[in-house]
């Protein structure tokens, strides 16, 4: 009698690390040359730009851009409201023992808070925090019995014994051995 085993290659994803962290990111911005001077800022707000995340043995590394919309009040005879539009480039690094090279990194970023502060009339300082919510995945693949084959003509007889009996006794019942249907109009439904 000889065993034979078909086995299946799986990919197992697991969850090594999740964590939270915070980021200030700081810049100035100038008001361009065509726009009017600023007085003061009356609304800020901007979007999250990832163009790189990268995973190194102990570290993680994070490069990207706060795309900035600032609203002010312009230094003109009219005070009109103008705005402006800015990119505040950043460069972060998540220190963590637990991150490899050959891990999957998933990341939500969450721009919690962004101001805005008039230094002259040309130029403003932006401030920003940033909340990145970090997972680390590894990629671990293992061998699993798909199937086992068993070449003993004994066992097939048996098992096609067995098959056709299930059959068999899906239409005719042993008398005593069955509960019975509730009605002869069901159990004709059923054959």
């Amino acid at each position: 009698m000889t065993i034979e085993t078909i086995r299946d290659s799986l990919c197992i994803n697991q969850i090594v690390e999740q964590r939270k962290d915070s980021f200030i990111i700081e810049g100035d911005a100038i008001i361009p040359d065509v726009k009017p001077d600023i007085l003061g800022t009356i609304s800020t707000s901007g979007t999250v730009c990832i163009y790189k995340k990268e995973i190194q043995d102990g570290k993680i590394k994070i490069d990207g851009t706060i795309n900035t919309y600032i609203m002010y009040l312009a230094d003109s005879e009219s005070n009109n409201i103008r705005s402006i539009n800015t990119n505040l480039d950043f460069s972060q690094t998540i220190n963590t023992e637990k991150a490899k090279i050959n891990m999957n990194l998933e990341n939500t970023f969450t721009l919690k808070e962004i101001e805005c502060k008039v230094l002259n009339g040309r130029k403003v300082n932006i401030k920003a925090v940033l909340e990145v919510e970090t997972k680390m995945f590894s990629n671990e693949n293992i061998d699993v019995v798909k199937m086992v084959l068993i070449n003993n003509k004994y066992i097939e007889i048996l098992e096609q014994i067995g098959r056709f009996g299930c059959f068999g006794f899906m239409i005719i019942n042993i008398p005593g051995t069955w509960f019975g249907w509730w009605s002869d109009e069901a159990f004709a439904v059923y054959l």
